[in-house]
Order: structure tokens, then C-alpha cells, then sequence
């Protein structure tokens, strides 16, 4: 599994790619069988991260307490 970090609000920079109903079908279930989006505000609150890959964005919209709980999560996932 894949997971897209990003803040919550700034889902929207991804999410119509997931929906983009011009990626044909097969390709689109595919993508949705293997990424999932993830807020920061969520990854922040789970005792233990899902095992994947994990794709770090929007790090210039944390502020600098969640930048160190982020660099903690990186921290934990190597």
C-alpha cells in the first residue's frame, strides 16, 4: 500500500486524480487498490503506522510542531 501524506485540506490536490473518470477503469481500481490518502492529522493520531510506502507532501504547510511530528514519523518508518 501506498500512502499520500498530506494535510487535510490540501486533500484536494490529489483526490480528483483518484476520481479522474478519463484513467480507464481497470487502471483507476488499480490505483485505488494501492494508494490511499492520509492526513497528517490522522497519521498523528495512530498508535502504529500501517506497513507501505509512505509519500511526504505538503511539509511547507506544517507548522514547526507537526514538521517534528512528521520528521518523527519519517523517523519511525526507516
Amino acid at each position: 500500500m501506498i500512502f499520500y501524506l498530506s494535510k487535510k485540506h490540501h486533500q484536494y490536490t490529489m483526490r480528483p486524480r483518484l476520481r479522474d473518470l478519463a484513467m480507464p477503469l481497470p487502471l483507476r481500481e488499480e490505483l485505488l487498490r494501492r494508494l490511499r490518502l492520509l492526513s497528517y492529522e490522522e497519521a498523528f493520531r495512530l498508535n502504529a503506522l500501517p506497513i507501505g510506502s509512505y509519500i511526504f507532501t505538503d511539509l511547507d504547510r506544517l507548522n514547526p510542531e507537526q514538521t517534528e511530528r512528521a520528521a518523527i514519523l519519517w523517523d519511525a518508518l526507516r
